[in-house]
């Protein structure tokens, strides 16, 4: 099993990013919507998508097929 946490290397920009939204951004806005107890099933945690699309928008990323 691949843990992630340990592949982010001190240092790095995807380091920095995971600490930043972990760490000092309030996410709190996003969860009365992510904890949706009403309709079913669970949307992806806030600090998830904003990881993603901050590298994304870097550039920085897993390759996909349509690049």
């Amino acid at each position: 099993m691949i843990n992630y946490q340990e592949q982010l290397q001190p240092g790095t920009f995807e380091h920095a990013v995971h600490y930043l939204i972990e760490h000092k951004l309030d996410l709190s806005v996003f969860h009365p919507k992510y904890r949706n107890d009403d309709t079913g099933l669970l949307a992806y945690d806030p600090a998830i998508l904003l990881k993603t699309a901050g590298l994304k928008i870097t550039g920085i990323g897993i390759p996909t097929a349509t690049r």
